[in-house]
């Protein structure tokens, strides 16, 4: 929504955000994503190799990727090796879960180390249908991992698809 011209009294300038959409927003003048930097948009047998876990087993069945807890703590779902993501820019991700077994929230992220809050969403996955959840990570120095955090009981499991990271054109910045 555009300001009025008695809004603009006296404003030296201004910045016109579009919607947020997740934790981020983008301007109003390129609201472009550039080309994806990792899509697995049908998630095949073939991209299984990516994923690693750490304190859980990483499957695929039929069209999505399984997530089984290993041990009753903390366990996390480890897309490695994205060490050509740019540090400052903006990445738009975007991807399908759904709960399983497990009821609880997902934290999810890129970073190097886990806390990075600025780079990080909770979700509450569906346990009936997949939900697309979608948010922003701003780039910092070492930043190269996917992550999907939670604490589940022994053989629990979630499942997921369509991970996509695209880098975001234009102006950005990141709601925290």
């Amino acid at each position: 929504e555009e300001l009025t011209a008695s809004e603009k009294t006296n404003l030296v300038s201004y910045w016109a955000l579009d919607e947020a959409d997740g934790n981020g927003v983008v301007d109003k003048v390129d609201e472009t994503l550039g080309s994806a930097f990792y899509e697995d948009s049908m998630a095949t047998n073939d991209n299984l190799g990516d994923w690693s876990g750490d304190d859980c087993n990483i499957t695929f069945d039929t069209d999505h990727f399984v997530a089984t807890e290993t041990w009753a703590s903390q366990n996390s779902a480890l897309l490695n090796s994205l060490g050509d993501l740019v540090t400052g820019n903006v990445y738009k991700i975007s991807i399908d879960i759904k709960s399983g077994t497990f009821s609880g929230s997902i934290s999810l992220g890129i970073h190097s180390t886990w806390g990075a809050v600025a780079n990080e969403i909770t979700v509450s996955p569906n346990s009936s249908s997949f939900t697309t959840f979608t948010f922003y990570s701003m780039i910092v120095s070492g930043d190269d991992t996917f992550n999907m955090f939670t604490s589940m009981g022994s053989g629990e499991t979630y499942f997921f698809k369509n991970l996509s990271i695209k880098p975001v054109n234009g102006n950005t910045g990141i709601l925290v």
